[in-house]
């Protein structure tokens, strides 16, 4: 592949990197003599129509993008047999690298590359374009100290999620950590899904560590759902109470209590003044709570800050108000933590943030208390607290838990009947699928293994075969049975039932009804049902010709066609001497027509009722 040219402008002149979709190379292009990065589908998605249609819809959709922190599309095409895409060159690494390496970034350059993402989102969700993949692996540094979203439209299906456990190499597994539970769950992707994947990266920059891990992808995917994640503040001391909320709002399991914009969260983040000057710098500044620090992180120092309180410390001092004053410095608001205990977990939830508190959630069995109504929390009601302190609470998930059974390759109805011997509710949609077969699953959620509560829903997609497309009737009227099967295998159609019904207009075996009308749009797949006559057909009838060859001295080739009910008759083929009269009574079915052709020219026609 190296040294390939493609649209006689750009070099390939080395690998970057692989993805599950595709290869990804740095190349030149020869025409403004600039790097670029070229992204080609893999071959054995190439032949794919539905994921190649997608793979050029998308990026025709980003090309259409504008903004300084998504990355530019510049050409997309088709070269022998390659699809591929030609993308802005981002010359640093991607975030995922710089985590693995550095560990957590500092709070400045976390907020400053935060907003950045959100930026680029805002532009692209005005445009009506959803990432669906926002993680690290997918944020690139420029040397400009500018951050670049890249790959957007990958969506993760619930297929893609069902072959987890199956394949753990699939490229779902990078982005497992920082899918939203929604379309965990089968749901469509929303901007609401990028701002959820957004606060996980803003977490996982702040921390050092994503907040849902497990032995298996399908379990982190599971923890999406159901977990509660550590807040960052408990992480990593130097996080302020306000940032944390900023994340775990984010990060909310329900789509429409996070932000209702990327717009709004940037601002939000924006507000809080961290950024500084990390927004100009070439590179994020490591962290003192990195892979390399021992003992517990330093907290961030503000020149201008500690210079303001030491003055103010000093007049204090002077003016004798010593203990008072620090005391109104350092007093931090308290509010009495609301009564929540039997609430619905969601409208706890709610007030315990109306209150400017947090909320953490562990489930617990119980024959007692209803599913997902509180069990207990902690601190409890009416007891004072400090504004932003954690109230966590523990939450029913019902009776008894469930275990999700394996519903691959069943029918509807054998699923129904899995999922009721372990008193869980199947709730059913189709969709076409290009391999798995009619009426037989193709991915459910949650996934095989899972633990869920009694009487919960398992969400089941069932395949509707390959998706049909229309087409026009054919019109078979007078066809015999065997041409008229053939021309419905021609149009992808089948022959459902077939009558017989005595005809004096038709032969024996001749097609006289057709339950489709000709012209009308019908489903490849569908059947037509035929009507065929038994005869006897139209009675014999005769018709009489008479026909003089030109008397001009030459020889002529006459010859005598007949077409009728029966078909197409050669009554004859003679090479005769002009002045050659031809006289014949001719017997005929139905509707005739006769030709006489004169050295292969029509010269004469009769047509019979």
């Amino acid at each position: 592949m190296l040294g390939k040219v493609f649209n006689n402008r750009y070099e390939i002149v080395s690998q970057l990197g692989s993805g599950g979709t595709a290869l990804v190379y740095m190349g030149v292009d020869l025409l403004l003599d600039r790097k670029v990065t070229i992204k080609i589908l893999r071959p054995e998605f190439a032949s794919e129509e539905q994921f190649v249609l997608r793979f050029r819809k998308e990026a025709q959709a980003v090309a259409s993008l504008s903004h300084p922190n998504i990355v530019s599309i510049y050409d997309v095409g088709f070269q022998d047999d390659f699809h591929y895409i030609v993308m802005e060159y981002a010359d640093g690494p991607n975030l995922k690298a710089y985590i693995r390496e550095h560990g957590s970034l500092s709070i400045a350059d976390s907020v400053s590359i935060a907003s950045q993402i959100l930026d680029g989102l805002q532009h692209a969700h005005e445009h009506g374009i959803i990432h669906r993949d926002i993680k690290p692996h997918n944020i690139l540094f420029c040397k400009d100290g500018k951050i670049k979203v890249t790959d957007f439209g990958i969506a993760v299906t619930m297929n893609e999620m069902a072959e987890l456990n199956h394949n753990p190499s699939n490229s779902v597994v990078g982005s497992v950590h920082y899918i939203a539970p929604e379309i965990v769950q089968g749901m469509k992707a929303t901007e609401a899904s990028d701002i959820y994947a957004t606060g996980i990266v803003l977490y996982e920059m702040l921390t050092g560590r994503v907040p849902y891990q497990g032995s298996t992808p399908s379990e982190v995917a599971q923890k999406h759902i159901q977990g509660g994640a550590i807040p960052p503040h408990k992480i990593n001391e130097n996080i302020s109470m306000e940032l944390s909320f900023v994340v775990q709002r984010a990060m909310r399991k329900n789509p429409e209590l996070r932000y209702t914009s990327a717009k709004e969260m940037r601002d939000a983040l924006i507000k809080l003044g961290l950024t500084g000057a990390a927004m100009t710098t070439t590179r994020p500044s490591r962290s003192s709570h990195g892979k390399n620090a021992s003992g517990k992180p330093r907290k961030e120092v503000n020149v201008k800050n500690v210079v303001i309180l030491t003055i103010v410390f000093l007049t204090i001092v002077v003016s004798g108000l010593g203990f008072m004053a620090m005391h109104a410095i350092t007093k931090v608001e308290e509010v009495s933590v609301p009564e929540v205990v039997g609430l619905p977990y969601e409208e706890a939830e709610k007030m315990i943030e109306a209150a400017g508190l947090y909320s953490n959630k562990d489930f617990k069995i119980s024959e007692t208390i209803e599913k997902d109504k509180v069990i207990s929390q902690d601190p409890t009601g009416k007891q004072k607290v400090k504004v932003g302190r954690v109230v966590n609470l523990v939450v029913s998930s019902g009776t008894k838990q469930a275990t999700v059974p394996s519903l691959e390759n069943m029918t509807r109805r054998e699923a129904e009947i899995a999922l009721s011997n372990q008193q869980l509710t199947g709730v059913f949609s189709e969709t076409y699928h290009e391999e798995i077969e009619s009426g037989k699953v193709i991915s459910q959620s949650p996934t095989e293994g899972a633990n869920v509560p009694l009487n919960s829903t398992v969400n089941v997609v069932i395949s509707q075969g390959p998706e049909r497309k229309e087409v026009l009737m054919p019109n078979l009227l007078g066809l015999e049975l065997t041409k008229a099967q053939g021309v419905l295998e021609d149009y992808k159609l089948e022959i459902g039932k077939t009558e017989k019904m005595e005809s004096h207009e038709y032969a024996a075996d001749v097609v006289i009804h057709q339950s489709v009308e000709k012209g009308t749009s019908i489903l490849e797949g569908s059947s037509v049902d035929l009507t065929v006559s038994t005869g006897p057909g139209p009675a014999e009838k005769t018709g009489s010709v008479a026909y003089i060859v030109p008397d001009d001295n030459q020889p002529h080739q006459l010859k005598v066609e007949l077409k009728d009910d029966d078909g197409t008759t050669e009554l004859f083929n003679n090479a005769v001497d002009g002045g050659y009269g031809y006289y014949k009574e001719v017997p005929y079915h139905g509707k005739a027509t006769l030709d006489i052709y004169i050295d292969g020219e029509l010269v004469y026609t009769y047509q019979w009722a």
